[in-house]
């Protein structure tokens, strides 16, 4: 009696590795899925930084239209202590900064015994701008 012994190999439809070749494509597809991870946390990180400088040049604007209010406010009360009929004034000036001086004004007017002062610097569209209402009493 004979018996064939048959040796029933099954083919898949996926590729096998072939030896150097299939190493280096996975290598490969390994080193640009990194570069990719890294551009993208590259990406983020430069956001975030440009993000933060813009906050702190908004915070550096808003404290000096405070200061700018600040000193609006004490002409305004010098003023009307030298000069009882003293209504106000407007003048504007620019305030040096690292990249380009800042347009700067302040407005100084009083009605029936109640003091509006207002601050403004910058420029469109990064305008900051601070008022103060106080009542001076006549006889100040």
């Amino acid at each position: 009696m004979i018996i064939n012994h048959h040796t029933h190999t099954r083919q898949s439809n996926c590729p096998q590795p072939q030896g150097p070749r299939s190493r280096r494509g996975a290598i490969m597809f390994c080193v640009l899925a990194c570069l990719g991870v890294s551009l993208a946390i590259v990406t983020l990180m430069v956001r975030g930084a440009v993000s933060e400088r813009r906050a702190t040049r908004r915070r550096h604007q808003m404290n000096q239209t405070e200061r700018l209010l600040d000193a609006g406010i004490l002409r305004a009360v010098q003023q009307r202590q030298q000069n009882p009929s003293y209504q106000g004034e407007s003048w504007t000036v620019k305030l040096p900064e690292p990249q380009a001086d800042q347009p700067a004004s302040i407005q100084i007017r009083i009605e029936n015994g109640v003091t509006h002062v207002t601050a403004q610097l910058g420029e469109r569209p990064s305008i900051t701008s601070k008022s103060f209402q106080f009542k001076t009493s006549e006889s100040e």
